[in-house]
């Protein structure tokens, strides 16, 4: 029987579900779609591997772009012939497993392996990427001597050039490697002979579907979406929806409602029944907490930033760089509109403090959707800038929560259907209002067309995204100041 090729990643595949790599291998285009979250972490990886080689400078590159399979190999063995002591993406094949090395480097004692990972700690999974690298290389008649990962260190800061020594943390897990050589050869074995059968393997659906990684054939296992799915069952205290499935507990009206929580209970019943609910006592006490002036906020970051961008910042550190501000002065009153968006060229945090600090009245009170999120925008700031502490503390302090009433079920529609995100509270509530309309309808499309703008030179294309920005970033807050329209009148129903 011949040996059905693997690759490491799909070795890694295989050991979170066996019919995964299958389908990998022989349907390939029932793979889900690639959201631009993905996008942006595949893009994230790419630039972190590629500075991480000035670890260890001076080596060569293999241009895998360039060359088959066969020829990087063939590279890859010459390369070491010449006695070349560092090479990125070293190539080999072995036993019918294919890898890549992100940087094999000669120490003192013998060959080393150096797995680069835009991640900021070790997991399991990379121990088994490491181990399977390493066994790829034992059966080529390397010494490997050791077997590490290298990962983003949370603890760096910026402070002029990238350090790059700083900024990175390695991990040595050769002897967590050394003990998975045998499981890996195991492994091995058993997925190369699952991979000769012509027939499928019968996997159920479970937990493993989204252990380590959400499998790329998800929606093909799971089946189309439904809304009332019993995997849209959630909230605190959700139960084992995979439990349910198997018990063919499969759509809300399937489901017993004894084994719920009262909040999923509430969700399935009232999408059942289509029912919406309000605890008017609860609710007026939320909204007799808000004080005039009443500042809606809300702040547009950085997303999947890796590699700091800013003075005295580190790796994935979220830095505001556009703002939003409606201002209502008094109950039923007037509302007036303020803006910030960083220019292309520069660090947002001191003009957009700058802005805030000097458009939000004195003693006003401060409204956000997800109260955690801007407060930590906003004690972060102050920790990089402290001399604006004096000015923006009372805001932290003054701030309310609009998310809460929609958190604690005070207020709850059936089109919400178990979730209270903005995005799902806003049509429900008020459906005349909608995010389908602009370019930018998320906060991580938001943070990518900020970096795109940074990176870009074509000041029409700037001036698009700013546009696009702007839009949507005051709709955020527009929809908050008719929310609390709206609660005022439920509240007296």
């Amino acid at each position: 029987m011949s040996i059905t090729n693997l690759s490491k990643s799909s070795f890694i595949k295989g050991l979170q579900c066996h019919k995964k790599l299958w389908l990998y291998k022989n349907h390939p285009e029932l793979t889900d779609s690639i959201d631009t979250n993905l996008e942006t972490i595949f893009n994230t990886g790419h630039v972190v591997g590629e500075l991480a080689t000035e670890l260890f400078p001076g080596g060569k590159m293999l241009p895998c772009d360039e060359l088959s399979s066969t020829q990087q190999i063939e590279t890859t063995r010459q390369w070491l012939e010449q006695g070349v002591t560092t090479i990125y993406e070293a190539a080999f094949s072995e036993k019918g497993v294919f890898a890549r090395v992100d940087i094999l480097h000669k120490g003192h004692d013998g060959w080393e392996i150096y797995e680069v990972k835009s991640s900021t700690k070790p997991k399991p999974v990379y121990v088994q990427d490491v181990a399977v690298q390493t066994w790829i290389l034992n059966q080529a008649g390397l010494t490997v001597t050791k077997s590490a990962l290298v990962t983003l260190d949370t603890r760096y800061r910026l402070n002029g050039e990238i350090e790059v020594e700083k900024l990175f943390a390695i991990h040595d897990l050769t002897q967590d490697v050394t003990d998975l050589q045998d499981f890996v050869q195991v492994e091995v074995t058993k997925l190369q002979e699952m991979l000769q059968q012509d027939a499928m393997p019968d996997v159920a659906i479970g937990h493993h579907c989204n252990k380590p990684y959400q499998c790329a054939f998800f929606a093909h296992c799971h089946g189309a979406k439904v809304e009332d799915s019993i995997f849209n069952i959630g909230d605190i205290g959700q139960p084992d929806s995979y439990a349910l499935y198997h018990a063919g507990q499969t759509r809300y009206a399937d489901v017993d409602l004894g084994q719920l929580g009262w909040r999923q209970r509430l969700q399935v019943e009232s999408y059942l029944n289509q029912t919406d609910h309000v605890r008017k006592d609860q609710l007026k006490s939320f909204l007799d907490s808000l004080t005039y002036p009443l500042c809606h906020l809300d702040f547009e970051t950085t997303y999947m930033v890796a590699i700091p961008m800013f003075e005295g910042t580190g790796p994935y550190k979220q830095i505001p760089f556009q703002f939003s501000l409606h201002i209502q002065r008094e109950p039923n009153g007037p509302v007036e509109h303020v803006e910030f968006l960083a220019n292309s060229d520069e660090d947002p945090r001191r003009p957009l403090l700058e802005k805030l600090a000097a458009s939000i009245p004195e003693g006003a009170c401060v409204l956000a959707y997800n109260k955690k999120f801007e407060a930590g925008c906003l004690e972060n700031l102050i920790l990089q800038l402290p001399e604006f502490a004096g000015r923006i503390r009372p805001l932290i302090e003054n701030m309310r929560d609009l998310m809460a009433p929609f958190k604690n079920k005070d207020v709850y529609y059936w089109k919400m259907n178990g979730s209270y995100s903005l995005k799902k509270v806003l049509p429900a509530l008020l459906p005349e209002m909608s995010y389908s309309e602009l370019e930018i309808g998320n906060g991580e499309d938001a943070a990518n067309a900020y970096l795109q703008m940074r990176e870009s030179i074509d000041p029409e294309e700037i001036a698009s995204i700013r546009k696009n920005l702007l839009r949507y970033c005051e709709l955020d807050t527009y929809a908050m100041v008719k929310l609390v329209e709206k609660l005022h009148l439920l509240a007296k129903v």
